[in-house]
C-alpha cells in the first residue's frame, strides 16, 4: 500500500516535471531555434564576406559562373541577409527570408551534382567527405526553416492558426506551456 503511494506521488511528480519541461521547450523551443539558425547564417556568411570561410573553395567551384570574390560576396551577403531576417519577427520579412534560406540551403546541393567526387569518398553516396557533411547539414537547416515558417500565423486569428481556427489552444490554464503544447493535444487527440 505505501509502495503504491508512493510510486503515485513519484508518477504525478514526473508528471507535473514533463508537462513544466514541455512547457519551456513549447514556448521557447521557436524562438530559441530562430536565434540559433541566425547565428549561423551570420557567423558563416560573415567567414565569407572577409574570406575567412573554410568552404571558400566550395562556393567558389560551384557558384563558377562568378568571379571568385563576387562568389563568396554574393552568398556570404546573402546569408548575413538570411541571419539578420531570421532576428525580425515581422511575418513578411519572416516569410520572404525563409523563401531565401530554403533557395541557399537547396543550392547547396548542387555540390552533390556538380562536384560528386568533392562530396562523396570514392564517388560513394554513403561515404560523404567533409564537403559533402557540409552539404547535407542543410537538410537540419531546411528543416528548421519548417519549424520556424510554421509560426508565422500565430496569433493572426486566421482558419488554421493559434488565433482560431482547429489549431486554437486549449482553455487557459488546462495545460502548463501555452499554445504550441494545447495545440499538439487537441490536434492529436489528447484532449482529456
Amino acid at each position: 500500500m505505501v509502495a503504491r503511494k508512493c510510486a503515485a506521488r513519484l508518477s504525478r511528480w514526473f508528471d507535473r516535471l514533463d508537462l513544466t519541461l514541455v512547457g519551456l521547450m513549447s514556448a521557447y523551443g521557436v524562438h530559441l531555434l530562430r536565434w540559433a539558425v541566425a547565428s549561423v547564417y551570420l557567423w558563416f556568411g560573415g567567414l565569407k564576406l572577409i574570406n575567412a570561410s573554410p568552404a571558400a573553395e566550395l562556393v567558389v567551384q560551384t557558384v563558377f559562373w562568378l568571379p571568385p570574390r563576387a562568389a563568396l560576396v554574393l552568398i556570404g551577403s546573402w546569408e548575413v541577409l538570411i541571419g539578420v531576417g531570421l532576428l525580425s519577427t515581422h511575418p513578411l520579412v519572416l516569410r520572404a527570408t525563409l523563401f531565401l534560406l530554403w533557395l541557399q540551403a537547396a543550392g547547396t546541393f548542387q555540390v552533390f551534382f556538380l562536384l560528386p567526387q568533392e562530396a562523396f569518398q570514392g564517388g560513394n553516396p554513403l561515404l560523404p567527405t567533409m564537403e559533402g557533411q557540409y552539404a547535407f547539414k542543410n537538410l537540419v537547416l531546411i528543416a528548421a526553416g519548417l519549424v520556424i515558417g510554421s509560426t508565422v500565423r500565430r496569433g493572426t486569428g486566421g482558419a488554421g492558426t493559434a488565433g482560431g481556427g482547429p489549431l486554437a489552444p486549449l482553455p487557459a490554464g488546462r495545460r502548463a506551456g501555452g499554445d504550441a503544447l494545447g495545440m499538439t493535444e487537441r490536434r492529436h487527440g489528447y484532449d482529456r
